[in-house]
């Protein structure tokens, strides 16, 4: 989200975040809430590409920072979440010919700005991260890429007595999947009635009609897709629910496939410090609008795989669940996702998606702290007999030297298999000094 153009390469994307360091200070003190940091630092890894022989050994300078920004205004909302890093890569040939994107991590930024009170609203929000330009090969650097959405337009509001509305919004989005020729753009209308239940509840109809055009002329995803759904939603302090059911109907290459729209998006704030998160869904998607809706659900950090970069519509099955808890000594997480893909046009594109990561972080003292993390990620094709899967553990240690600066030692295992025939094996050793300014500065 705070990036902005579409393919961020060489000094372009350096200066793009220099001048983003240069100005986090200046919006921190100008923000209701917000706090950052910036590190240095490099690892090492003994099989750089994920090679099953022939492995390479290379050490990978890097710089970065991390940024969380809010800030509520009378006519402006801003959100802002990024965890992004700069990091350098050999100069030598990489598997499939392709140098990975030095950029890495992820940004979400969300503005809604209030043009007229309770009436015109204008919305933008844009999805940095990376995606596989394969999932059927193992996670090397190669097979990453760069990926933005962006998506942008106004809504509007009319009241129809004292509790009901009549909402209409108008969406523009645009995509782009790097490497891969996934890229996409399209607009969405949605024609809402909302009627208030009671002071956190309400009740809607919406009727909505999609058109997403392919970017690439080898693709053959452009499509056209209406729903209708009735939707109910609750708000409280501690807890937020929205179901939706209803129908959905899609066009693609002059055919119709037809499926029920079903959707229920579960929060709770369990304590002060803990909180779970939930959905589950069955809906037509696209590579566009999973990934971004994947970003937004599990964050900036730790983000799960998404799912396949095409440009074909699917009907997507799919549950996520995520748990915090953050004490005074520890913090702790967990996140799983089980999805399906379904391509009634591609079959071979079938697939099923399992992801499950855990992370944990206690104090040992007032300087010094250790951390854990483990992930799982199953994938299974329709082309593949039997299924793909990744492990990656590691651990780290934090040394605060000061109030404001921090050194962490961590070390990562990292393994494959089933992918074709390769399996791997990669253990990286990471050193990083970091700078976060004390509360208030």
């Amino acid at each position: 989200m705070i990036h902005f153009v579409p393919r961020p390469r060489g000094c372009d994307t350096a200066i793009a975040s220099l001048c983003v360091l240069a100005l986090l200070p200046v919006a921190v003190r100008a923000a209701d809430e917000s706090e950052w940091s910036i590190f240095v630092g490099a690892s090492h890894t003994d099989n750089l590409e994920l090679a099953s022989a022939n492995q390479r050994s290379d050490i990978q300078p890097e710089a970065g920072f991390n940024w969380i920004f809010r800030d509520k205004r009378q006519r402006l909302d801003t959100a802002l979440a990024a965890n992004l890093a700069y990091k350098g890569y050999p100069s030598q040939g990489f598997f499939n010919n392709r140098k990975p994107d030095s950029l890495t991590g992820a940004a979400d930024l969300s503005l809604q700005a209030s043009v007229i009170p309770d009436r015109f609203l204008w919305m933008l929000a844009e999805t940095f991260g990376q995606t596989a330009v394969d999932l059927s090969s193992p996670s090397s650097p190669s097979n990453r890429q760069n990926t933005n959405v962006l998506s942008t337009g106004p809504r509007f509001m009319w009241p129809l007595g004292a509790r009901s509305e009549l909402q209409l919004d108008a969406v523009w989005f645009t995509s782009d999947f790097g490497a891969s020729r996934s890229d996409s753009s399209g607009y969405k209308a949605t024609a809402a009635l909302k009627h208030r239940t009671s002071q956190v509840g309400a009740l809607s109809f919406q009727v909505s009609e999609s058109r997403i055009n392919a970017a690439s002329q080898q693709a053959n995803g452009d499509y056209k897709l209406h729903s209708a759904s009735f939707s109910w939603n609750k708000v409280t302090k501690r807890t937020s629910l929205s179901t939706e059911l209803g129908y959905s109907d899609l066009a693609v290459r002059g055919t119709n496939q037809r499926s029920p729209l079903v959707k229920v998006t579960f929060s709770r704030k369990l304590s002060t410090r803990s909180s779970i998160s939930a959905t589950v869904a069955r809906e037509f998607s696209s590579a566009a609008e999973a990934f971004q809706a994947n970003q937004n659900f599990f964050g900036v950090t730790g983000t799960l795989v998404s799912g396949q970069s095409t440009a074909e519509p699917f009907r997507a099955d799919f549950g996520q669940i995520s748990w915090t808890a953050q004490g005074s000594l520890i913090e702790f997480s967990v996140q799983a996702r089980l999805r399906r893909e379904t391509y009634e046009s591609s079959p071979n594109l079938n697939a099923r998606f399992y992801g499950v990561g855990i992370t944990a972080d206690r104090a040992l003292s007032s300087r010094l702290r250790i951390g854990v993390h483990a992930q799982h990620d199953r994938r299974q094709f329709n082309a593949q007999l039997t299924p793909s899967r990744e492990q990656r553990l590691g651990a780290d240690v934090t040394f605060a030297s000061s109030s404001t600066v921090s050194v962490t030692f961590g070390y990562e295992h990292f393994s494959g298999n089933g992918f074709g025939g390769r399996d791997y094996v990669e253990n990286r050793e990471l050193l990083r000094i970091a700078y976060r300014p004390r509360s208030g500065t």
